[in-house]
């Protein structure tokens, strides 16, 4: 390794075995329960104690006992900042399934949400309602979700089967309902892989939304406020409790669909994910310290990944080690390909490439975000907006760092050459996470919605319904544009498949004419009975197999802070396309053995103006003729480079005497270089381009430059939380699927 290049070195040898975490985690789990754990699951049976600690699932047929009675299950929903309508479909279809009581803080519960449930609990944290709630609860265990989850009863209660005065809690799995997710959830189901095989040696962290407790150990030891509640299970393993694990999912939930609710859940939860196994890092056995340290490097990759996406400017200075960049690449690659195989292998993970990089990516915010909770070993509820573009910003940043790495390189280095490869790259995944991104404005909404093919009733019109969400449905059929039009307050009646009628007031929310049929967007506005019915026929349908999402136009109501977020995401592509043009021809430009040079003073005028781009390639200096125009990178008489035109030209004795003058200048600068020094011939230029960059000039226009994105910043992420709406119908939306091959709807 090169002495200047050993902090590069050190840093991608840190990334290279901060990947292996995972593996490590793996290979400290036996083989059988690993074959196990990828398996259908197994029927539930009362657990036992094993050599490591932790409690596991008898297999079928061990005991010939009668199977236990069934207990019965309350269902906790912990109400958060979900939308509207995803709780209120959630508290509807937990009430549907069992007794439900409701936890929330004081300024997160509206009015609506209440309906139906058994009892509702409101403190100054989820903690102490939680400790109330158990204080009411009858049933011998509670299963504690979001309102974003559902509960399987079933596998609920035959969990629940498996609790005695040893087993304190069980912890099973959960799993998305909804096919249009906002992002591949991939990387949960490896993580949720990897907590098993960790739990296997002992550490014990909490589940969200599949973590079933026995309702008398909330009601005896409460949960601290603010911190993991795995400290909790943890403080309960001192005591001689264990848990039980099992395959069975115990709730579905509904994925978030835009980036609006995507990225403040996402990042709570990867927040609150890390501090609970950093937690868990400091107590208990040393081996279940160990495993739980390679989970917390798992979730903090995002600190490797940037060295990896830095590579370019790291390989600044030159080759870190001793190796043809090239070779060194092929050699990484296949590695690492191996390392992502054989790990999903084996945790019997399907190894789908395309959507494991695309949730990678989209953890990746929530995994650089982790060590501020770390930092603070408590979680504070979060009052602050969220941007909805992390990842575009994170990857113009990336861009413009890697870009400026290679521009301070000699072009046609070997070196040189990969640096602008990994660029290159780079580029074209800001590129494609930019398209996804525009492609994801056109389908953004607050809740998820399925494919329903049901008949309907439109204020006495017929129809049949195409689709439908928790707040909305869309229906085709003829419908008078006098009695229908958008705005029209209408009562809709639809068949759901178990017999029932679901009946309810909407709104014409959207309309559009295709051929011959009329396509109704609708915003429905059920009552009680009419929200059960249709949240179950959700259900039922999107967890059908086989469901397909149709083209949609969404239909949503603005407000002002969502204008100004559209405004935002312009801005941020507009930057996104400007910056990525300039750097893809400047990288091309390197590639070819040029570099791209603004003009910084008058001393070239009337030839060259301040702000053109002059492009530079490198050649000896006794190949220099009067009347070329040579850039050196630094001239001792200016304290900076040099751009004048060559007045004469003396070689001997292998030095190179250079006289140069500037067009506009009156006197002239002599300098000496070896004769084989490489320096930089102008062999054309750019009117103008460059004009920007001259402002940074000054030490003045940088600072108020960075004053101003600073206050930008600042403004982004302490921005207070927007207001709940009071009502559902002002934060709906109806998607109403397109016809392509009709030409009244361009």
């Amino acid at each position: 390794m090169h002495p200047d290049s050993r902090p590069a070195g050190i840093a991608i040898a840190v990334a290279l075995v901060w990947s292996c975490a995972p593996l490590l985690v793996v290979l400290s789990t036996p083989r059988r329960v690993l074959e196990r754990s990828g398996s259908p699951p197994t029927q539930l049976r009362h657990g036992s104690n094993s050599s490591d600690g932790s409690s596991r699932l008898d297999e079928p047929g061990q005991h010939d006992e009668p199977a236990p009675r069934r207990p019965t299950v309350t269902t906790v929903v912990r109400v958060g900042d979900e939308p509207v309508e995803i709780a209120r479909s959630s508290v509807a279809l937990a009430v549907r399934a069992g007794p439900t009581v409701i936890v929330s803080r004081r300024d997160d519960l509206t009015d609506e949400l209440t309906a139906g449930a058994d009892s509702v609990h409101i403190a100054d944290t989820v903690e102490a309602a939680l400790l109330a709630a158990a204080n009411s609860v009858t049933t011998e265990a509670v299963l504690v979700i979001s309102a974003r989850a559902v509960p399987e009863m079933g596998a609920c209660a035959d969990a629940a089967a498996l609790l005695d005065e040893r087993i304190g809690w069980i912890t099973g799995t959960t799993r998305p309902f909804n096919q249009d997710r906002f992002s591949s959830d991939r990387r949960e189901v490896v993580g949720a892989r990897l907590r098993r095989c960790a739990a296997i040696g002992g550490v014990e962290l909490w589940e969200n939304d599949a973590t079933l407790v026995r309702t008398d150990l909330f009601a005896q030891h409460p949960v601290e406020p603010g911190r993991p509640w795995g400290n909790w299970l943890r403080a309960r393993a001192t005591e001689g409790l264990r848990g039980a694990r099992v395959d069975d999912a115990l709730s579905l939930r509904a994925a978030p669909v835009a980036a609006a609710s995507y990225w403040p859940d996402a990042l709570a939860r990867q927040r609150a994910g890390a501090l609970d196994i950093a937690a868990a890092a400091v107590s208990g056995r040393p081996r279940a310290r160990m495993l739980a340290a390679l989970l917390l490097c798992r979730e903090l990759y995002a600190y490797p990944l940037i060295v990896w996406l830095l590579l370019p400017a790291l390989l600044r200075n030159g080759v870190v080690f001793d190796l043809n960049p090239w070779a060194a690449a092929l050699a990484l690659g296949p590695l690492a390909m191996l390392r992502w195989w054989s790990l999903r292998h084996a945790l019997s993970v399907e190894t789908l490439p395309r959507s494991d990089i695309i949730a990678a990516w989209y953890h990746a915010p929530g995994s650089l975000a982790a060590p501020v909770a770390l930092i603070r070993r408590r979680l504070r509820p979060s009052r602050h907006a969220t941007p909805t573009r992390p990842l575009v910003w994170a990857g113009l940043a990336l861009t413009v760092v890697a870009a400026d790495g290679v521009l301070r390189q000699t072009p046609g280095a070997p070196t040189s050459r990969a640096a602008v490869a990994l660029s290159l790259a780079l580029l074209g995944m800001l590129w494609a996470f930019t398209i996804r991104a525009l492609v994801e404005r056109n389908w953004t909404r607050t809740s998820y919605w399925v494919r329903v093919d049901l008949a309907a009733d439109v204020g006495g019109a017929p129809g049949r319904t195409v689709d439908g969400s928790p707040g909305g449905v869309a229906v085709s059929g003829r419908f008078p544009g006098s009695t229908h039009p958008p705005g029209a307050e209408v009562v809709v009646e639809v068949t759901l498949d178990d017999g029932s009628t679901m009946r309810s007031p909407a709104v014409v929310a959207a309309r559009r004419r295709s051929r011959h049929t009329d396509l109704l967007g609708l915003e429905l506005h059920p009552g009680p009975a009419a929200l059960d019915g249709w949240s179950a026929q959700l259900l039922r349908a999107a967890t059908e197999p086989g469901i397909e999402r149709p083209t949609t136009v969404s239909h949503e109501v603005s407000t002002t802070g969502r204008r100004g977020a559209e405004c935002l995401d312009r801005i941020v592509m507009a930057l996104v396309v400007v910056t990525s043009a300039a750097v893809t021809v400047a990288l091309v430009l390197v590639l070819l053995g040029f570099r791209p040079l603004v003009v910084r003073s008058g001393s070239m005028v009337p030839n060259y103006q301040v702000g053109d781009v002059v492009l530079v390639e490198q050649i000896r200096a006794d190949e220099l003729r009067p009347g070329e125009v040579v850039s050196l990178d630094y001239f001792p008489d200016f304290g900076e480079g040099m751009t004048h035109r060559v007045r004469s030209v003396r070689s001997a004795d292998g030095t190179t005497e250079v006289e140069t003058r500037g067009d506009a200048n009156d006197s002239s600068e002599d300098w000496a270089v070896s004769s084989d020094t490489m320096v930089g011939r102008v062999v054309a230029s750019i009117p103008a381009i460059g004009a920007p960059a001259t402002l940074v000039r000054t030490a003045t226009i940088p600072l108020v430059v960075g004053l101003i994105a600073l206050g930008a910043i600042v403004m982004l992420v302490l921005r207070g939380r927007p207001d709940r709406p009071p009502a559902p119908d002002r934060t709906t939306s109806t998607e109403v699927p397109v016809d392509h091959s009709s030409s009244d709807l361009s």
